[in-house]
């Protein structure tokens, strides 16, 4: 009975220590990537327009022809 009082003490610090942790993290996070492709959009749009040209620009086609 007592290693299970002590199990159950650890377990709600463990729980306690966290619920503090997370009001000191931060509310929201931003991840923003970005890609600048040397060429015009007329000649970029036609290719993600149409799925069908897909296989021409797509890396992992290359990697795997049959997908």
């Amino acid at each position: 009975m007592r290693m299970l009082k002590k199990v159950f003490l650890v377990l709600t610090v463990l729980l306690v220590i966290l619920v503090l942790i997370s009001f000191v993290l931060p509310q929201k996070q931003h991840v923003e990537r970005s890609l600048d492709i040397s060429s015009s959009a007329e000649k970029i749009y036609p290719y993600l327009a149409n799925p069908k040209l897909f296989r021409e620009w797509s890396p992992w086609s290359k990697m795997d022809p049959n997908m």
